[in-house]
């Protein structure tokens, strides 16, 4: 690999990705950026940034939250999600250093045993083995959302007067959910 630096004298790296704040190019749409961002936080609201891949959007955001008091505010960017509401809560315990825990698939399947055989006086197999997989996958291995889950699994059997809940049951419960 070629060093560029060295190759042509540059007493530093070429475009780096970390620029200080002062030296930043003033773009010619920062200052309608920094207008929309400000007025999103006067009024304690969700402000959403958009473009291409490149256009500025990090730097500027970096720009925008070098103008806010750091101990009153904290800046969240949440970059190349899914959309899903999962991966928004797992960017979040990011940004905040929270450790963000889900459990396997196998020890959501004891859990959810477990409950399941305690309150229904030790009988078990209300939830077809597909129905404990695809509640662990519709939960992204949260306790809250599997125990949702599955009580609206739950439901839909009862409702369909079958004794064993499924993995259809458990689609339809996420889609009332949801």
């Amino acid at each position: 690999m070629i060093d560029i630096k060295h190759a042509f004298g540059f007493t530093s790296e070429p475009f780096p990705q970390d620029v200080k704040i002062e030296d930043l190019y003033p773009l010619p749409g920062l200052d309608a950026l920094l207008k929309r961002f400000f007025y999103a936080v006067r009024l304690s609201a969700v402000s959403v940034i958009t473009g291409d891949v490149g256009s500025g959007k990090s730097t500027s955001l970096r720009y925008a939250t070098s103008k806010l008091h750091p101990s009153e505010f904290k800046v969240i960017p949440i970059v190349a999600t899914t959309g899903s509401l999962l991966e928004l809560f797992r960017q979040i315990c990011l940004v905040f250093g929270i450790e963000y825990r889900s459990f396997s698939i196998a020890l959501m399947t004891k859990i959810v045993r477990d409950i399941i055989s305690e309150i229904a006086g030790g009988r078990e197999g209300l939830f077809a083995d597909e129905a404990v997989l695809a509640i662990h996958q519709g939960s992204g291995g949260l306790l809250r959302r599997a125990n949702t889950l599955a009580k609206g699994a739950l439901m839909a059997a009862a409702m369909e007067k079958c004794a064993v809940a499924t993995a259809e049951h458990v689609r339809l419960a996420s889609t009332e959910i949801l």
